[in-house]
């Protein structure tokens, strides 16, 4: 049966430790997928410390793009495969894509990844998968002074309802604290 946990926050709210906390109560092998691509040294150091506090036992797959299809790709290649699915995160995976597209944008890219998340809904329910989800809620602050900041805003807003409303779990982490709202 499959199981959908979406823990969500502000950044450097503890989501990913909470998420990391909850896959390891599980006792059963993770599959870590990774949204981050590197590109700078920020983004190197924060991708560094997420492998330093990751289990050496858990295997990881990097999915900057083509989630659903990487996740096809892994159920079918495993027989039995990895238990649990911890996918972090959300928010990166859509500003890869929204970088990625940026230069010939327009609203109907918008549908696209919503439609990637439907898929990936989709393969997680059809295979009887296991996953938590982590995202950043950025919806409670001000308004992105430049377009690219309030597409980015909007897109995470709907990709994270779209989650929620199919998840059986939602938490959110505000200054480290987990507070379970569905």
């Amino acid at each position: 049966m499959s199981k959908i946990i979406m823990v969500t926050g502000g950044a450097r709210s503890g989501k990913s430790e909470f998420a990391e906390k909850l896959a390891r109560e599980r006792g059963v092998p993770v599959l870590y997928v990774a949204t981050a691509k590197a590109n700078d040294e920020e983004m190197e150091e924060r991708v560094k410390l997420h492998r330093e506090r990751r289990p050496v036992d858990w295997e990881t797959m990097e999915a900057p793009e083509g989630l659903n299809e990487r996740l096809l790709e892994k159920n079918s290649d495993d027989e039995g495969g990895p238990c649990l699915i911890l996918l972090d995160c959300v928010t990166v995976y859509i500003s890869n894509f929204l970088v990625k597209n940026w230069d010939n944008w327009d609203y109907s890219k918008e549908k696209e990844i919503e439609a990637e998340f439907k898929k990936v809904i989709g393969t997680i329910n059809n295979n009887d998968l296991e996953i938590i989800i982590v995202t950043n809620e950025v919806g409670f602050g001000l308004v992105p002074e430049y377009k690219m900041g309030r597409v980015f805003r909007d897109l995470a807003g709907k990709v994270n309802k779209l989650i929620a409303d199919s998840a059986d779990e939602v938490y959110l982490v505000l200054a480290g604290q987990p507070k379970r709202f569905k």
